[in-house]
């Protein structure tokens, strides 16, 4: 998702929704992933392997929702520039 919102930010002013667009596409696939993961770690019955998972989505969660959010702040600038 980095290289879709430096895309963004950086490149070709005229491709700055494309880059937005790819950013989307990531963050929508992240999001599906995520999702599968967490409705198959409640079902595990080893609660360590189901908190470190669950943990471990939060995370990924939160970088997802970050880049996501840099990729729509850059587009944001571009439309202002």
């Amino acid at each position: 998702m980095r290289l879709a919102e430096d895309a963004t930010a950086a490149g070709n002013p005229q491709a700055a929704s494309d880059g937005l667009s790819a950013a989307t596409s990531l963050y929508a696939s992240a999001l599906c992933a995520i999702a599968n993961v967490e409705i198959n770690a409640v079902a595990l019955k080893d609660e360590d392997r189901k908190s470190a998972l669950l943990d471990e989505v939060a995370t990924l969660r939160a970088q997802a929702d970050a880049s996501f959010s840099a990729a729509q702040t850059a587009f944001s600038l571009r439309l202002s520039s």
